[in-house]
């Protein structure tokens, strides 16, 4: 039976490995499949499906043309399941990869553009199985962007696998329902089938390959006239979705509320992490800037990076209604981006989009991206803004590329505590400097490199903290409107100046130009926690919570411990506060499960002085000094290697009853700006409890004095 179109012998092509079929289980899709068709399609379709592993094509036997000729099928649907990506298998090489070849080539080609001016792949994955990250990489590299499937997967603790018609759908965590799957899959295909048998549908350019999924090699779109239809069919493309997206009686009015997960990595270099990671990081510093939106933080979403789980998960456990993922693949002096912005609460696409430009123009998309998000999400965006938003930091994209290295340098510290990488993020944005002198950004990587060696290294001083402020003025004199620079000003007036109000004012300014950065409003709550001031910390407090409950959740703690409400902080459950759970269990005199939560922690993390020394604390107040001395023995010695903080000495000694040696140690702190005396009661519940000591009022109140540097 031939196919609806002339020229093609199937309608659709099941492709799977035999040993996901040993229970029946694609035998029963495809046979729902057939007769949810039938009752979606006005015309019969053809489905070929390898029913009877006797003679059909199976993975013993040598490709010929009967496979060529059962390939060229309107729709590909792959069961992509735990064994399905393999390199080796028949399923993958001569089906999955032999069709995206041929699909790319042929009249239609592989994206069409639908009814409604999106644009769908003919490759419909169906997927059975949460994939490992090394499988979602291979299909991804060989697709050239993500993997979007209609799942088929029960999910309970400890459970991956295939949907069944008779399974609950309240006992599912995904809450799919099988026939509602199955019928996603049929309208997908009709709407596939619609486009391609309308001529007006078909692409007015080709958009498969600007750039190489793999090794391919390299295309380019050339002509003016071919990105005036591109802008049309995006424009034309935007506003349907929008407003099908906003006027559907379907859709609640949705909360702008948006996750940007880290970008995947398409260019088959791990090397060029830290160009997908810097994109992905610019795009949020875009939506930052756009008051109208609630956008949760970069350290939040970091921890999705390679994850397996779903939208929906995600959406709940970050408390966004929606999310954009994307990938990056970087070749030369050409760059692809493809993004997809997902309704969170039913993993479905608002609208997904590629560009294939000149890397020059990168700076173009990530504004581009932004605005179709503040518009899509019926964001405020004023012209002032929006001139914000598609300013270009720099004409340089080498200089831009050194600054997305020295950033990635930068963030690697955090979870080596390797001062190596901060050398070599100085090395970067130096480098920068050099091709571009009014690289506002560059200035700004300066700042932050030369703050952390001045926090956390074994030769902290006065010099490190100086270039700090400098780079961080330089930075803002080129660019009044760099909220990123005022930050890092900010971390310099008060770590080491001491000068909360200065400290506060450049808050106040990166927040006017970042209004959603939840690390500077985080930045903001810590100032007014650790110099007491509990109704501002209150008032800034309700603020984060409105942007983001999960990251204003911390105020739990920081409001009792600002207001001397133990007894508030002894009803907390540690474990949904972080770091600061060891504290929170001290307080709670819940010694011994302090002590196993920091084994596990420094066991699992690395070394850091402060959790070495709330461990400290915790034996020295569960009765075992020797152990609490050993590590007063330890940190000596880490600090002949790195910097350790006083203040952590003077912890265990408060801890250990030893009150003159404790205020002995702080003495030093203030003596050397020790910049974590600022969090010292926020860590330390040893050093709070003697919060009314005399000789700890006059510690606090010398440690705001502003100072001369």
């Amino acid at each position: 039976m031939a196919s609806i179109l002339s020229g093609f012998e199937y309608d659709i092509f099941i492709s799977y490995r035999h040993n996901d079929n040993l229970d029946g289980w694609v035998t029963d899709f495809v046979q729902n499949l057939e007769k949810e068709l039938r009752g979606t399609l006005k015309d019969a379709v053809t489905v070929y499906f390898d029913k009877n592993p006797h003679d059909g094509l199976l993975e013993t036997h040598n490709v010929d043309k009967s496979l060529e000729g059962k390939l060229k099928c309107l729709i590909f649907i792959p069961i992509i399941s735990q064994t399905y990506c393999d390199p080796k298998s028949f399923a993958w090489l001569h089906e999955f990869v032999a069709f995206n070849k041929l699909a790319q080539e042929n009249q239609l080609g592989r994206d069409i553009k639908l009814s409604n001016g999106n644009v769908a792949s003919r490759i419909l994955p169906v997927k059975i199985h949460e994939l490992d990250a090394e499988d979602k990489a291979t299909i991804e590299n060989e697709i050239g962007g993500m993997l979007r499937a209609i799942e088929f997967i029960y999910k309970e603790a400890g459970v991956n696998r295939p949907l069944k018609s008779t399974d609950s759908k309240a006992d599912n965590q995904n809450r799919t329902d099988y026939r509602n799957q199955v019928n996603k899959v049929a309208n997908a295909i009709k709407e596939s089938i619609q486009a391609m048998k309308s001529p007006a549908s078909k692409p007015s350019v080709n958009l498969n390959q600007v750039l190489p999924s793999g090794n391919k090699a390299t295309r380019s779109f050339g002509k003016k006239a071919t990105w005036i239809a591109v802008g049309l069919m995006i424009l034309f493309a935007l506003i349907y979705a929008v407003s099908q997206y906003m006027d559907s009686s379907e859709t609640k009015t949705r909360d702008k509320s948006i996750a940007v997960l880290p970008f995947v990595n398409m260019s088959n270099d791990p090397e060029q992490d830290y160009f997908s990671n810097g994109v992905m990081e610019e795009i949020l510093t875009h939506l930052f800037k756009i008051g109208d939106l609630r956008v949760t933080s970069r350290t939040s979403v970091m921890g999705y990076k390679g994850t397996t789980k779903n939208m929906i998960e995600i959406g709940n456990e970050l408390q966004v209604d929606h999310i954009l993922e994307g990938s990056v693949q970087k070749y030369g002096d050409k760059v692809r981006i493809t993004v997809q912005l997902i309704d969170a609460s039913n993993d479905n696409h608002i609208w997904a989009e590629r560009y294939d430009r000149e890397l020059k123009d990168v700076f173009s998309i990530q504004s581009e991206v932004a605005m179709q998000i503040a518009n899509a999400l019926k964001a405020n965006l004023s012209p002032e803004l929006q001139q914000r938003l598609e300013s270009n930091p720099t004409t340089n994209t080498e200089a831009y590329d050194l600054v997305l290295k020295g950033r990635e340098q930068v963030g690697l510290y955090y979870s080596t505590f390797d001062l190596a990488h901060i050398d070599q993020g100085l090395s970067y944005f130096n480098e920068a400097v050099k091709l571009d002198s009014n690289y506002s950004n560059a200035y700004a990587g300066l700042a932050r490199a030369n703050w952390v060696l001045g926090q956390f290294s074994p030769k902290a001083g006065k010099k490190f903290w100086e270039n700090a402020k400098k780079f961080a003025m330089k930075a803002i004199s080129l660019d009044p409107n760099n909220g990123l620079a005022y930050a890092e000003l900010s971390e310099v007036q008060f770590k080491w100046e001491w000068n909360k109000l200065a400290a506060m004012e450049s808050l106040q300014k990166a927040i006017a130009l970042a209004p959603g950065d939840l690390g500077v409003r985080s930045d903001a709550v810590y100032v007014f926690q650790r110099t007491n001031d509990c109704a501002r910390l209150e008032s800034e407090s309700e603020i984060l919570n409105s942007i983001s409950p999960s990251e204003g959740s911390i105020s739990d703690y920081f409001i009792p411990l600002c207001r001397n409400n133990i007894d508030q902080i002894r009803k907390l459950e540690a474990k949904n506060y972080g770091n600061h759970a060891p504290a929170i269990l001290i307080h709670q005199e819940k010694y011994e499960e302090c002590i196993e939560l920091l084994t596990d922690q420094i066991n699992n993390q690395g070394y850091s002085f402060m959790s070495n020394a709330i461990l400290g604390e915790a034996y020295a107040l569960a009765g075992n000094s020797k152990l609490a001395e050993s590590i007063v023995y330890e940190l000596n010695e880490q600090s002949k290697q790195r910097f350790v903080s006083k203040t952590s000495f003077a912890a265990i000694y408060f801890a250990l009853g030893n009150e003159d040696k404790a205020f002995e140690m702080l003495e030093v702190a203030l003596k050397e700006n020790d910049p974590y005396i600022h969090v010292m009661m926020e860590f330390y519940a040893s050093i709070y409890r003697a919060k009314d000591d005399p000789r700890m009022a006059s510690i606090i109140e010398r440690s705001w004095i502003p100072r001369k540097m």
